[in-house]
């Protein structure tokens, strides 16, 4: 009842008018047929792919020929057996027979097979007309509108998930490969994409304000800045244009430390000729400690990101004048031999007989303090090898003695910084309070270097690290450390609480402050269940005073730093009115809320918890023993130790995120950085939630998941047995 063709390409010569040969030249060869479909010469076949005449005497040789050189493609497929060309390419169109009616009626005409201009794919219509005609367009027209919205939804997801540019849709490469998978999808332009990606953009920040609205602790959130350039557009060798980019670090109510991006614009002209040309130029300006940004709002704190002022420090100490001539010394060795290829050839021929076959010298990137340390390894692991070389060719001066043990005395110098980075990069110590216990645990190992060094510049190079780390954090300043939030945040934390790099009696005046703040937390809260009673639960003024919280990245301006709400301390409390018992007697011990300073010291008197757990997962367990000392822990806990990604602070060279960030347009560029960042996390908290069937009917209300819509896209075979199906109900209901 049904012939099933296999096409390999959209041919170029319709095959109405033509009797296909048959055999494994099917679908590629024809003879022409008359007006009235009567075949009249035989000795003539024509090339439906290049319209080539062809004189044919039933030898197939030429014709294979033909196609092996001209269509090497279709030659493949033309050698497959119909089941094996359907596996390979599932790609099947459908006609009923004698369709045009005439005994020698071609079974696909150009009534029923409209060919696309793609290069390869499944061919079929909307305008077939087998069966009831209007029934089965409009149902072949629906499943080509659900493949086609989840097609460009694919597309979407190429752009934001992989920061494509929206120009990419406009690529040649891009288009042969839609037009292979699906020939009658209508690729979208630029301007559609961005209309979809504002779309999609505009329903996510709606699900992402309503979870900050309901789940997010009051106070608990820290917002950071990170300045980057754009390259998109730029001539050769420009600057680019500034951005920057604010981010918002939360504790959910599943205690998930998550980072959402909240807004990307472009930095003022003013601001880039005050940065000057490059980055570390603009990254120097950042504020010391104790500086706030001029229009920071009240009771925001501004930090430091680690990863930035613990390059700051370490770039201070490599910049000491012999270090810079070692260094400079090793770049020029190694750029010798990477540009000379007989001093190359002599390299490996040492280093196979020093059976150090698969070492090699690396170059560094001066900006990047982790690449320094590759470079100084590289080169002393070959240090003979390259020392015999550059004497015997005697084409370059050797390091001298005092700068080999220079660079010797550097690499474990450098090694204790990555020990220390890749600690901080670790997912359970991505919160503020790893921070302080990792930097004293470097302060001391540089000082033990320090005794046990016999390099005066070794030792200055350490010092010079150490003294910057100190101005950095306050790192021999006890009494101003208290007041950090890095500190606060490590003794919430359940692996540090024992807080060893504080004395006894820091410690005491700690657990003070922390009975403060969980005094004022109460009380307040206390005040504001009183205000909504009073003013009836006005919900909307309720709703844009969390707004306000949320979008307070407008009113920052600060620059490549963390910014963390305090919470309010107890000098600031409004007294609570004396009674006369209190007039009388003093004050009440039992009023001064013994639970909560119980639960601090339970807290306390708590073991201490292994360093391999996740200090969140420990509180997820633990919140109902110590509620009032967890939403404070939520708060602390919430800061980040970097103000983006640990992963890319810490990387010795410019991640993939980064450069493909840096060649996105301007346009929509808020949009998918928006979406590249927020849409799994977003995603993960509405699977369960009321709000997914909103979510779902914008997507055409599509509830399938990624597997399954994969599959949707692949399953020809279903919409083949769908249109079987239904054939059969219409014109052969009586056999059903």
């Amino acid at each position: 009842l049904v012939k099933v063709i296999y096409i390999t390409e959209p041919l170029l010569l319709t095959m109405e008018g033509y009797k296909p040969l048959k055999g494994s030249l099917y679908g590629s060869f024809g003879f022409k047929l008359d007006a009235k479909g009567i075949l009249t010469d035989k000795s003539i076949v024509y090339c439906f792919h290049c319209e080539q005449s062809f004189s044919y005497h039933r030898s197939k040789t030429s014709l294979q020929y033909h196609l092996r050189k001209k269509h090497p493609l279709e030659q493949q497929d033309a050698a497959l057996s119909p089941e094996q060309g359907m596996a390979k390419r599932a790609r099947i169109t459908c006609a009923p027979p004698n369709v045009g009616g005439g005994a020698n009626a071609n079974p696909v005409c150009s009534r029923d097979l409209e060919p696309s201009n793609s290069n390869t794919g499944l061919l079929y219509s909307e305008n077939n007309h087998f069966g009831d005609r209007n029934r089965s367009g409009t149902c072949i027209k629906e499943s080509n509108d659900k493949r086609t919205g989840f097609l460009t939804d694919l597309i979407l997801e190429v752009v934001y998930r992989d920061l494509q540019p929206l120009s990419v849709v406009e690529e040649r490469g891009f288009r042969l490969l839609l037009s292979c998978l699906e020939p009658q999808y209508p690729v979208p332009s630029p301007s559609q994409l961005g209309s979809l990606i504002w779309h999609r953009y505009d329903v996510l920040k709606r699900q992402l304000q309503q979870c900050l609205q309901s789940g997010l602790a009051p106070r608990g959130i820290t917002l950071c800045t990170e300045y980057w350039r754009s390259l998109a557009g730029c001539e050769v060798g420009a600057s680019g244009r500034l951005f920057f980019t604010v981010s918002a670090h939360f504790i959910d109510k599943d205690w998930r430390l998550a980072r959402c991006v909240l807004q990307t614009r472009p930095v003022p002209d003013i601001r880039e000729r005050a940065c000057g040309s490059g980055f570390t130029q603009f990254e120097n300006l950042i504020a010391g400690p104790g500086q706030s940004p001029p229009d920071l709002p009240e009771s925001w704190v501004a930090l430091h990101c680690a990863g930035e002022a613990l390059k700051l420090c370490i770039q201070e100490g490599l910049w000491m004048e012999p270090v810079r001539q070692a260094l400079s010394e090793a770049r020029r060795i190694i750029s010798h031999f990477q540009h000379d290829t007989p001093a190359a050839a002599a390299l490996i021929h040492k280093a196979e007989a020093a059976n150090k076959a698969g070492a090699c010298l690396v170059l560094d990137d001066p900006g990047r303090w982790a690449t320094t340390i590759n470079m100084c390894e590289s080169l002393l692991g070959l240090k003979w090898v390259v020392s015999s070389v550059l004497e015997e060719q005697k084409a370059a001066p050797n390091l001298v003695d005092h700068q080999w043990r220079l660079l010797q005395e550097l690499v474990s110098v450098l090694k204790t910084m990555r020990i220390a980075a890749s600690f901080l990069n670790e997912d359970i110590n991505v919160s503020i309070s790893a921070l302080m216990p990792c930097l004293h645990g470097v302060f001391r190992v540089l000082r033990q270097h320090i005794a046990e060094s016999s390099c005066p510049v070794a030792r200055g190079v350490m010092e010079t690290v150490q003294s910057g780390m100190e101005r950095q954090w306050r790192l021999g300043e006890e009494e101003a450390s208290l007041d950090s939030p890095a500190v606060l945040s490590s003794f919430l934390d359940p692996r540090f609480k024992e807080l060893r790099f504080l004395s006894p009696h820091a410690r005491s005046k700690l657990h003070d402050k922390v009975k403060e703040l969980l005094s004022a937390q109460a009380q307040i809260e206390a005040e504001e269940i009183s205000r909504e009673h009073d003013k009836g639960g006005d919900d909307e003024k309720g709703e844009e005073g969390r707004e306000r919280g949320v979008t307070n990245m407008r009113l920052i301006n600060s620059q490549s730093t963390i910014v963390h709400l305090q919470p309010p301390s107890h000098n600031h409390v409004s007294p609570v009115a004396k009674t006369m018992y209190d007039i009388l007697l003093g004050e009440d011990p039992t009023v001064r809320m013994p639970e909560i300073h119980q639960q601090l010291e339970n807290y306390i008197a708590e073991p201490l918890c292994k360093r391999s757990l996740s200090p969140l997962h420990w509180w997820r367990s633990k919140e109902h023993r110590f509620p009032a000392v967890a939403r404070l822990a939520r708060i602390f806990l919430a800061i980040p130790t970097t103000a983006v990604a640990a992963d890319r602070a810490f990387a010795p060279r410019e991640t993939t995120v980064a450069q493909r960030r840096a060649i996105l347009g301007p346009q929509h560029l808020d949009h998918i950085l928006f979406l590249h960042q927020n849409n799994d996390y977003v995603e993960k908290l509405m699977g369960g939630s009321t709000g997914h069937g909103e979510r779902d009917s914008d997507r055409n209300g599509a509830k399938k998941t990624r597997e399954t819509l994969y599959q949707s896209l692949v399953s020809y075979e279903s919409i083949l047995a769908f249109l079987l199906i239904f054939w059969f109900g219409t014109r052969a209901a009586n056999f059903i």
